[in-house]
């Protein structure tokens, strides 16, 4: 067999290779998946191995992926974080009433207010802007009471009324 056959004939495996992969994708899906399963161990002790010998790679690698990719996985982390500290106030605020009129049915809408204005250190909602840690946003909530949105506003009403008399 010549030179020129062997070619033609690999090239032929090759596209016959691709096309039968297009046909069985979820097939061949599924196989992969099955055998990760079976070797999973096996396969992370040596993503370990290579990553300890490669370990100057590994970090060069990494790097120029965060640089080629930094504004999306900078989103990426804001929305994690986001969503972890709304599911911590959200988990704060669940089966809690108004501290003044007891109101329960929504607790998702009670809002926090200062106890005294003088020791606020930020809005307990503008957290995220103001870039404060859990620790810090449990210690300003602390300063506060729970109360719903008719019971502050009406708060806040007499606050004014009491600096205008």
């Amino acid at each position: 067999m010549s030179n020129m056959d062997q070619e033609k004939k690999a090239k032929h495996h090759r596209e016959y290779n691709r096309e039968w992969s297009k046909r069985n994708k979820e097939r061949l899906t599924s196989r992969r998946k099955e055998l990760y399963q079976i070797n999973k161990e096996k396969i992370n002790l040596q993503k370990r191995e290579y990553q300890a010998k490669h370990r100057d790679k590994k970090k060069e690698a990494d790097k120029r992926y965060y640089l080629k990719n930094k504004a999306e996985l900078n989103e990426k982390q804001r929305e994690y974080h986001r969503k972890r500290e709304d599911e911590f106030l959200s988990a704060y605020k669940k089966g809690k009433s108004c501290a003044l009129c007891n109101y329960n049915e929504h607790w998702e809408i009670l809002q926090f207010h200062h106890k005294d204005k003088k020791k606020k250190l930020f809005e307990i909602t503008l957290f995220k802007i103001a870039k404060k840690s859990t620790e810090e946003l449990k210690k300003e909530i602390e300063k506060c009471i729970l109360i719903c949105p008719n019971c502050h506003f009406l708060l806040h009403l007499r606050e004014k009324e009491s600096k205008n008399e």
